[in-house]
């Protein structure tokens, strides 16, 4: 298994984050949903300003680093008073998929959820998007329900609900 390890993302990175993401979604999900739709989803989720008013929420969004490469990222929090989190993002570049280091970031921001007092992580999951449902499910997360929400500019999000609890 290769070695990574997480780096907090500086507020400075927001801007570094949107260029990321908007290299890595169209090879992701472009099986998924349409070019529209992910320019569309990328403004509306990792706009500079969108991701500095995460993180003063209490989001945490961290660099999964390979060596000096960054591999993906990660996002969670904040932590409700019942103990709930939401995992908001885990994205790896496809580069650096099935080296195990989705399962590693995983166990490591489950820890750090953990010493802040979460006890179970949610998760929204596009309906067709089977290997992140099959990664999920192996993980332990277990589907709760459903959700089709309007986004928007025309278009939904077709989702799997998942938990893992602890």
């Amino acid at each position: 298994m290769a070695q990574f390890h997480l780096q907090k993302l500086k507020p400075a990175e927001a801007d570094a984050l949107l260029a990321f993401a908007a290299e890595l979604w169209p090879r992701v999900y472009s099986f998924m949903i349409s070019p529209e739709q992910i320019d569309y989803m990328l403004k509306m989720m990792y706009a500079p300003e969108v991701t500095l008013a995460q993180i003063k929420s209490g989001t945490d969004y961290f660099w999964i680093q390979s060596d000096d490469q960054k591999a993906g990222f990660v996002s969670f929090g904040p932590i409700d008073s019942d103990g709930s989190c939401e995992l908001h993002k885990l994205y790896v570049d496809p580069d650096f998929q099935r080296e195990g280091l989705a399962r590693q970031t995983l166990g490591e921001i489950r820890a750090i959820a953990t010493a802040a007092g979460a006890q179970n992580f949610r998760l929204r999951v596009n309906r067709t998007n089977t290997p992140a449902l099959a990664f999920y499910e192996a993980m332990g997360f277990t589907k709760e329900g459903q959700d089709c929400a309007d986004i928007g500019g025309g278009f939904v999000m077709d989702d799997y609900l998942l938990r893992l609890e602890w």
